[in-house]
């Protein structure tokens, strides 16, 4: 048997959902609600810990238990409650109040030495970046030319898929091409 929480007014239900709205408490807090069993397996995957698990039995299919580790704090949650934190039309019953992961660049860990690395937060023009990238592949690529020499087919290739994802009109993908063909 788990605790059970009935009232929307319970100060744990407050506090999700000051995290489902408000990034600086995320952060403060270095928590975040996770909505649904696939996201809370990947979130397990992912390395994170779950700090609590919510769960609603009316809804819930499976054995909630299952995504926890003995540090996880599990709480049944009424269908009233579980409906006031979904955020999802369609769920699964379960919510999970995750810890977050501390990312900072030098608690990063590559398994090459010298790994290529591209940050890029809220570029302006995607497509300046996406070219950019394009740009870059063509110059390894023609380092490795030396040694391989199918790297026009291989260029070629790659610049295709890159403008065919990233510019959204034909006009703009040949006029592209020329420009870096050229």
């Amino acid at each position: 048997m788990y605790k059970k929480i009935d009232s929307t007014q319970n100060s744990l239900i407050k506090q999700c959902l000051v995290l489902l709205e408000k990034s600086r408490e995320r952060r403060k807090q270095g928590l975040f609600l996770v909505e649904g069993q696939r996201e809370i397996q990947l979130s397990i995957s992912g390395g994170y810990e779950l700090q609590t698990l919510l769960f609603c039995e009316e809804i819930c299919s499976e054995n909630s238990t299952k995504y926890t580790t003995k540090n996880t704090q599990i709480i049944e949650i009424s269908l009233e409650v579980y409906q006031k934190l979904a955020y999802r039309k369609t769920t699964e019953g379960i919510l999970a109040i995750v810890k977050t992961k501390e990312l900072a660049l030098n608690k990063l860990h590559f398994k090459n030495k010298n790994p290529l690395i591209l940050i890029a937060e809220a570029p302006e023009n995607p497509e300046i970046l996406a070219l950019y990238c394009v740009v870059q592949m063509q110059q390894i690529l023609m380092v490795l030319s030396l040694q391989i020499q199918k790297q026009t087919s291989i260029t070629q290739i790659l610049l295709e898929v890159v403008l065919d994802v990233c510019l959204p009109t034909t006009l703009q993908r040949e006029a592209l091409k020329k420009l870096l063909i050229s």
